[in-house]
């Protein structure tokens, strides 16, 4: 059977120690405050992905956002109802992921790549082949769903975020893509988005190049600060649902 490691069993403790504090709570007007909060942090979650991408965003206000800048937050919300309205409860596919990156991005650069890539930001890292990628997606759904019984739903999460961005199957929308599925798993299981906020964009893209150093070596220091970078992130996402 299946199984990672990579965030201290203490920190998983303390999120679920916090989750079931949200939980268990009886009170209606509590509830209903903390659904409130969730659906905030979800839709925060969708905005800064898109600020990472394109941080000249960052410092508009919403009504002074461009054209493009708003219908790229239109796609990312859509992408996000058709997880929640569409995608299986138990199961995650490659399909699913590619449906996802089509309401993301321009039609123009839609599926998966059909050339090699170097990702230069902030340090070269390089991709698998153009012609493993579908293979290499095949694996990592079969393997996701395969951890899904032994592994933490945060860490899982996290797995199949860092996994994506590795093999960056898509020509375009490849970390949105991500991002989105990451914090959609976690919405799944109860837990908050991964929020990752404008100013630890280059922090978030450190810890992703390491990570995947670490996978291309087979190394699990390489990879352990990113998961626990993520961990932290839903740590803060369940605070500000308790917060009085």
């Amino acid at each position: 059977m299946m199984r990672i490691s990579y965030i201290a069993e203490s920190t998983l403790q303390d999120l679920d120690k916090l989750k079931r504090e949200i939980d268990n709570s009886k009170n209606e007007r509590i509830l209903k405050q903390h659904n409130q909060r969730y659906s905030a942090l979800e839709h925060e979650a969708l905005n800064t992905s898109l600020y990472i991408e394109c941080p000249e965003y960052t410092h508009s206000s919403r009504r002074r956002l461009d054209r493009d800048a708003k219908r790229l937050l239109r796609r990312l919300n859509t992408a996000w109802w058709y997880c929640t309205d569409n995608i299986d409860k138990d199961t995650l596919t490659p399909r699913d992921v590619e449906v996802i990156q089509s309401i993301i991005v321009p039609e123009g650069k839609v599926g998966l790549r059909q050339h090699d890539v170097t990702i230069a930001v902030p340090h070269e890292v390089a991709t698998p082949r153009y012609e493993d990628v579908q293979k290499l997606m095949a694996e990592l759904f079969k393997e996701t769903n395969e951890l899904a019984s032994t592994t933490h739903p945060v860490e899982l999460a996290a797995y199949l975020h860092l996994h994506l961005l590795w093999i960056h199957p898509f020509s375009d929308g490849n970390g949105r893509s991500s991002r989105l599925v990451q914090n959609f798993l976690l919405h799944r299981a109860g837990y908050c988005p991964a929020i990752v906020r404008p100013h630890e964009r280059w922090l978030y893209f450190w810890l992703l190049d390491e990570a995947k150093k670490g996978i291309i070596r087979n190394e699990t220091s390489y990879q352990r600060p990113f998961y626990e970078f993520i961990a932290t992130k839903v740590h803060e996402g369940l605070e500000k649902v308790l917060s009085r």
